[in-house]
């Protein structure tokens, strides 16, 4: 069976010819079936799963857990009517990549399952979208928006709400995704390679520069670009964006040829940049070029209803990487985690849980015990000043970057003046990083 495919068990007629035309627009195989299963493997070309059930009765999670069987690591998505959150939970411990509760619209239900074609129940941070409270609906309804169409799109978000899964997502689920997806953070970049990095050089355009460079925009071609911190760009560059996204060309540095910009672009900010473009920060009209379709991302203390499926589905990932059994959570310490107020957001959640699992126990049901992982982030709050939210843990690229300023900083004797020299970083921006990195107290108190 070399074309790919979709196996649809027990689905709705409504919802059958949903997929069923969403899979003609993907050149996708709808297999349909009401009843024994088909004999299939994993090597059969199905690369999603989607399976109906309907109530409490023990029946719809054999049903699920059948089909898990019969196509091992194949993504797999339930569509639950009147099943209530338990039976949820045990779905997306079972390895359920996402439970969508029914009734909803045929064509969105669609949409959003398509999002986890070529994922799987491990598969990295898409455990941050499992959820079914109504901000989660309302996300992914924007992000359905935004892939049936080409426009700009402006993420906002706190740190650790997943804004560039967000993107990736949209980059996904549009026609672009058999493109690249290049991904740039605007504030990892030094300010002097800023303009290098997206647009390119040419040869001799300045010290050090030895050959010809593709910048960010030139490789990205038909695909995507995703300006990641995009608050962090210096001004005279906002200028040249403005001019990029509004006539779709731009030169290399040095350079005279006029390239053509093909690629979809997408930005996102954990800033409220209208505070920006009131203090001077941030260009008005580039804002307004930006924020052409609009997505919020939720905090997670915005859908604390989500937190018992995220648990059992962050457990079941990192678990997983380390080789351990998923131990048992109690109603208590799911009530606890819910009523945290997570200022690392799902990030932050995600990196309790992998604290949790390393200790290899075969349950969590009390809430004492859990006070004491806990209070790793209040104290974090504490050091502080207990007015900013405690950081999320990082990727790579920023511990590189927060390892250089803390070296840094120690040797110039947390001077700012002469850190942000040594680093050729403006002092707006070490300010940010600093607070960003939770590396105050290397700064005296005036």
């Amino acid at each position: 069976m070399s074309q790919r495919a979709i196996l649809l068990v027990d689905l709705e007629p409504e919802l059958g010819h949903a997929f069923a035309s969403r899979c003609a627009g993907a050149r996708l195989r709808p297999i349909p079936v009401h009843g024994e299963l088909p004999l299939l493997s994993s090597a059969s070309g199905v690369v999603l799963a989607v399976v109906a059930i309907s109530g409490r009765a023990e029946a719809g999670f054999d049903r699920v857990r059948a089909v898990m069987k019969l196509l091992r690591g194949c993504p797999l998505v339930v569509l639950a009517r009147g099943t209530g959150i338990d039976l949820a939970v045990r779905l997306v411990r079972l390895g359920a990549v996402d439970v969508i509760e029914l009734p909803a619209p045929a064509m969105e239900v669609a949409a959003r399952a398509f999002n986890h074609i070529g994922t799987s129940s491990d598969a990295g941070d898409r455990v941050d979208f499992v959820g079914q409270s109504p901000p989660m609906a309302k996300l992914r309804e924007r992000i359905s928006n935004a892939n049936r169409v080409g426009s700009t799109v402006l993420i906002q978000g706190e740190t650790g709400t997943g804004k560039g899964v967000v993107a990736r997502l949209i980059h996904e689920g549009s026609k672009r995704r058999d493109k690249p997806f290049v991904h740039v953070d605007c504030g990892a970049l030094a300010p002097n390679l800023i303009e290098s990095e997206l647009f390119g050089h040419e040869r001799g355009a300045f010290t050090g520069a030895a050959g010809l460079r593709r910048g960010r925009f030139e490789t990205a071609e038909l695909g995507t670009i995703f300006l990641d911190e995009i608050g962090e760009l210096p001004l005279h560059l906002q200028a040249k964006l403005l001019r990029v996204l509004e006539d779709r060309v731009f030169e290399r540095v040095g350079g005279s040829t006029t390239l053509r910009l093909h690629a979809r672009v997408i930005a996102a900010t954990n800033r409220k940049l209208l505070d920006g473009v009131r203090a001077g920060t941030f260009r008005r009209d580039l804002y307004f070029r930006l924020n052409v379709l609009s997505i919020e991302v939720p905090s997670l203390r915005e859908r604390a209803a989500d937190v018992p499926l995220l648990v059992q589905a962050g457990l079941q990932r990192v678990c997983e990487q380390h080789g351990v059994s998923v131990p048992h959570v109690s109603d208590a310490v799911h009530e606890r985690l819910a009523s945290h107020p997570w200022p690392g957001n799902v990030r932050e959640l995600l990196n309790l849980l992998e604290r949790l699992a390393i200790e290899q126990r075969s349950a969590f049901s009390d809430v004492e015990e859990l006070a004491e992982f806990l209070q790793v982030e209040d104290l974090t709050l504490r050091e502080s000043g207990g007015d900013t939210p405690a950081p999320s843990p990082l990727e790579p690229e920023e511990l590189r970057d927060r390892d250089r300023i803390e070296t840094v900083l120690k040797e110039s004797g947390g001077n700012l003046s002469r850190t942000a020299r040594r680093l050729e970083l403006p002092r707006s921006t070490l300010r940010h990083r600093i607070a960003k990195y939770s590396l105050g107290y290397l700064v005296p108190k005036d």
